[in-house]
């Protein structure tokens, strides 16, 4: 389990905290096709998440976004990860 914050709940944002990597790195998986949200391919950066949704990644396992919480002083999103290697 990852209990982290993040910006929003986009797919490069999400992902990148689930797999580990940066966003810019995610990015270019996305963009290639590499990343899957519930077993159908997306290849916009900007596909908002909802609690719940399964991340596919080759190579990188899967994660799922099992919370979302309120927002924090800094405006940015409390989540809980859960990350299958």
């Amino acid at each position: 389990m990852i209990d982290t914050t993040v910006s929003s709940l986009r797919l490069d944002a999400i992902a990148a905290a689930g797999f580990g990597t940066s966003r810019s790195g995610i990015t270019k998986d996305i963009t290639a096709g590499k990343i899957k949200v519930n077993w159908r391919s997306i290849t916009k950066i900007d596909h908002i998440l909802k609690k719940g949704d399964v991340l596919s990644g080759k190579g990188r396992g899967r994660v799922i976004l099992c919370d979302v919480f309120d927002k924090t002083r800094k405006g940015r999103i409390k989540v809980s990860i859960q990350r299958f290697i």
